[in-house]
């Protein structure tokens, strides 16, 4: 019974992450609020077994809370701004519940089965729908096409997990191991459907991430352990937007430019991203230690551009230089057992969150709750070594 209802739990959990067009929005949030402060009083206990863990969590989620509440904003929108924080801190003790008392293979089929329900569902009313691919604010099941891209590259990097559990060579002894045969077939049909599904409903960003994940996984071990620490994914994360912002103005570069125009099909201005981007440090300035807040609204309002087009940026525009501090404190913190020689890391979440990184560049998809869902895999779900 107890196992029955953990699956619940974090059924339940996952469906707060996404808002569906055809639910009334009030509807949502009352099923949102009531799911997030129930499960947070009902696994408040594990708060004390991972403390020193989510402590960063916590404060990102009162930075949010106060620079909301200074910057004078609705009720309704301190109140979100509150669920936002406890939904991030929900999302650690829930899973570190289950792994605890499940175990992390256990888990990552659990969510292999709830996102693989979401993604193949969205995917199949795409042949009834009669959808508008061609228009970015397009809604589909659980959102726009963002969300259907972050949600398939999600549920190919679950997928890739159990091949990469598969830690075996196809030959041994002259013998083919099926097993991990049929987790590689596996992984790769998923990936290449998400590929497809991205590109379907015009998401260059969730193309490329579905690349970059799927080539980080067939990349020769030696590799994926140069990259398989908190200091490789911060570091490398530090170098792209210092490329990006920089003085070498990585999306001015020739080759980038030709890559975004001839193979992309995009403008050369990235759809007016990079004129955001020469303006936005102007408002981050104006308020650099804890932002605008939650739902601030100081692009569309000042640029009539719907949000700032990077992952760092949005940090910073929402609660400063503390909580960029504090998000890349939670990494740092979060990742650490990829450094124990202790424990034996599964690659797969890792190599989600550098394709995350990399949409980060013109996406603001750090803050989305699948990327602190593989935080809490990789945290709570390293394997000790036999």
């Amino acid at each position: 019974m107890g196992k029955k209802w953990d699956v619940i739990d974090i059924t339940m959990l996952c469906l707060t992450f996404y808002e569906p067009p055809i639910v009334q929005h009030e509807v949502f949030l009352a099923y949102k609020y009531v799911v997030i402060v129930a499960l947070f009083v009902k696994y408040c206990k594990e708060i004390k077994a991972i403390w020193k863990i989510i402590f960063p969590a916590i404060m990102y989620g009162l930075v949010t809370l106060i620079s909301t509440a200074a910057n004078a904003m609705s009720i309704n929108t301190v109140v979100a701004s509150f669920i936002y924080g406890m939904q991030i801190v929900t999302i650690f003790i829930v899973s570190h519940r289950a792994i605890k008392r499940h175990g992390i293979c256990v888990f990552i089929n659990w969510l292999t089965y709830i996102f693989g329900f979401l993604a193949v569902l969205s995917d199949l009313l795409m042949l009834f729908v009669n959808y508008n691919f061609l228009n970015p604010s397009e809604e589909y099941l659980i959102g726009n096409k963002f969300v259907i891209a972050y949600v398939h590259c999600f549920w190919t990097a679950l997928v890739f997990y159990k091949y990469k559990k598969e830690d075996f060579p196809f030959l041994r002894k002259g013998k083919i191991n099926c097993k991990k045969l049929k987790c590689a077939i596996k992984s790769f049909v998923v990936a290449v459907l998400s590929f497809f599904i991205c590109m379907k409903v015009t998401t260059s960003t969730g193309m490329i991430a579905v690349v970059v994940l799927t080539l980080l996984m067939i990349m020769p071990t030696r590799i994926q352990k140069i990259l398989s620490s908190n200091y490789a994914l911060i570091a490398t994360a530090g170098i792209m937007n210092i490329l990006n912002f920089g003085t070498a103005q990585l999306m001015t570069n020739v080759h980038v430019q030709y890559f975004i125009q001839n193979v992309l099909g995009k403008s050369s201005t990235l759809n007016g991203r990079s004129q955001i981007w020469a303006i936005i440090f102007e408002f981050i300035r104006k308020k650099v230690w804890i932002g605008y807040g939650y739902y601030n609204g100081v692009i569309e309002k000042y640029l009539g551009y719907g949000n700032p087009q990077n992952g760092v940026l949005k940090i910073l525009l929402d609660t400063g230089i503390l909580g960029l501090l504090l998000y890349v404190a939670l990494l740092f913190i979060m990742l650490q057992p990829l450094n124990s020689k202790k424990f034996e890391n599964n690659f797969s979440m890792l190599a989600f969150l550098y394709a995350m990184l990399v949409a980060s560049l013109v996406e603001i998809n750090l803050t989305h709750m699948i990327v602190f869902m593989s935080l809490a895999i990789i945290a709570f779900g390293c394997e000790r070594k036999e």
